[in-house]
């Protein structure tokens, strides 16, 4: 859950078949609200609207990729 206003921070990894960090890693965020962010491997970003958003980050190098989505919902607080 996020907070609308507030800054949230993503944290991606991308580990191998051997465990180990992906070399060379691409990482392409998709916010779920026509937002993108490229090649950061924890971007930060402002939800501006009370909304149910799909998070979706792929990871890829030269021999492989692969994508991860969560749900995330934006909720409202104050007053």
């Amino acid at each position: 859950m996020a907070i609308v206003g507030a800054t949230v921070t993503f944290n991606g990894k991308a580990i191998g078949l051997k465990k180990e960090p992906l070399e060379n890693a691409r990482f392409i965020w998709n916010f779920g609200d026509g937002t993108t962010a490229v090649d950061e491997e924890t971007p930060v970003h402002t939800y501006e609207t009370i909304n149910a958003v799909t998070v979706c980050l792929t990871a890829a190098n030269d021999a492989c990729a692969d994508t991860i989505c969560k749900d995330l919902f934006i909720k409202f607080t104050g007053l």
